[in-house]
């Protein structure tokens, strides 16, 4: 979820996963956050991303000279320095880890 669009009470029930209570996934919903959006974060971390072609956002796991798996960890090790502002890099982990 960008933030920059939503109100704080909308943002919070997101994050708690208050939002999502009664669904049937709920034990499985895991809410992504970016503050306050996801330009905002992937211009921060410097990571190069695709500008105003949003489809082709895949295009930021693609680094030359390294491994797809490379190019994802290299991607957490820069988010991660921006934790307050985005959890991605935790869902990242958690996908290279299974």
């Amino acid at each position: 979820m960008d933030t920059d669009d939503c109100t704080s009470e909308d943002k919070e029930n997101f994050l708690n996963k208050e939002m999502f209570r009664g669904h049937w996934l709920f034990e499985y919903i895991w809410p992504i956050h970016n503050t306050m959006n996801l330009e905002d974060v992937l211009k921060k971390s410097e990571i190069n991303y695709p500008g105003s072609k949003k489809r082709n956002y895949s295009s930021i796991f693609v680094q030359r000279g390294c491994t797809q798996k490379d190019s994802i960890k290299s991607i957490i090790e820069k988010l991660s320095k921006y934790n307050q502002k985005t959890n991605m890099h935790e869902v990242f982990q958690y996908c290279l880890d299974k």
